[in-house]
Protein backbone atom coordinates (compact mmCIF):
# COMPACT_ATOMS: atom_id res chain seq x y z
CA UNK A 1 0.00 0.00 0.00
CA UNK A 2 1.36 3.39 -0.98
CA UNK A 3 2.09 5.77 1.90
CA UNK A 4 0.85 9.35 1.64
CA UNK A 5 2.48 12.55 2.80
CA UNK A 6 1.22 13.57 6.25
CA UNK A 7 0.96 17.20 5.10
CA UNK A 8 -0.33 17.27 1.51
CA UNK A 9 -1.53 13.66 0.94
CA UNK A 10 0.65 13.24 -2.16
CA UNK A 11 2.66 10.00 -2.47
CA UNK A 12 5.36 9.92 0.21
CA UNK A 13 9.03 9.40 -0.59
CA UNK A 14 10.43 9.75 2.94
CA UNK A 15 9.52 9.06 6.54
CA UNK A 16 10.90 10.33 9.83
CA UNK A 17 11.04 8.20 12.96
CA UNK A 18 12.32 9.48 16.26
CA UNK A 19 14.33 7.47 18.78
CA UNK A 20 14.52 8.94 22.28
CA UNK A 21 17.21 7.49 24.54
CA UNK A 22 18.26 7.97 28.12
CA UNK A 23 21.79 9.34 28.57
CA UNK A 24 24.18 8.67 31.42
CA UNK A 25 22.13 5.77 32.75
CA UNK A 26 23.41 2.22 32.72
CA UNK A 27 21.16 -0.09 30.74
CA UNK A 28 20.05 2.67 28.40
CA UNK A 29 16.36 2.85 27.59
CA UNK A 30 15.11 3.71 24.11
CA UNK A 31 11.71 4.34 22.62
CA UNK A 32 10.95 4.87 18.95
CA UNK A 33 8.03 6.71 17.43
CA UNK A 34 5.74 5.72 14.62
CA UNK A 35 6.78 6.97 11.18
CA UNK A 36 5.58 10.30 9.83
CA UNK A 37 5.51 10.27 6.01
CA UNK A 38 6.53 13.16 3.74
CA UNK A 39 6.77 13.91 0.04
CA UNK A 40 10.00 15.55 -1.16
CA UNK A 41 8.56 19.06 -1.15
CA UNK A 42 6.99 18.89 2.30
CA UNK A 43 10.04 17.38 4.01
CA UNK A 44 12.14 20.27 2.72
CA UNK A 45 9.64 22.81 4.06
CA UNK A 46 9.16 20.98 7.37
CA UNK A 47 12.80 21.00 8.40
CA UNK A 48 12.61 24.80 8.73
CA UNK A 49 10.08 24.34 11.53
CA UNK A 50 12.31 22.22 13.76
CA UNK A 51 12.95 24.30 16.86
CA UNK A 52 16.43 23.02 17.67
CA UNK A 53 19.23 24.17 15.37
CA UNK A 54 21.17 20.98 16.10
CA UNK A 55 18.15 18.78 15.31
CA UNK A 56 17.43 20.77 12.14
CA UNK A 57 21.02 20.26 10.95
CA UNK A 58 20.91 16.53 11.68
CA UNK A 59 17.61 16.04 9.87
CA UNK A 60 18.75 18.15 6.90
CA UNK A 61 22.00 16.20 6.68
CA UNK A 62 20.24 12.83 6.83
CA UNK A 63 17.69 13.95 4.22
CA UNK A 64 20.41 15.25 1.88
CA UNK A 65 22.46 12.06 2.13
CA UNK A 66 19.41 9.86 1.59
CA UNK A 67 18.30 11.88 -1.42
CA UNK A 68 21.81 11.61 -2.92
CA UNK A 69 21.72 7.83 -2.44
CA UNK A 70 18.31 7.65 -4.14
CA UNK A 71 19.63 9.64 -7.11
CA UNK A 72 22.70 7.40 -7.34
CA UNK A 73 20.52 4.30 -7.20
CA UNK A 74 18.18 5.51 -9.95
CA UNK A 75 21.16 6.46 -12.16
CA UNK A 76 22.65 2.99 -11.73
CA UNK A 77 19.49 1.27 -13.00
Amino acid sequence: MQKLCSICSQPAQFSINVIVSTVGVSKRLQQSSAAVHFCDSCIQKSTDRLHSTALRKLVNNAYTKLKERLIERSAAH
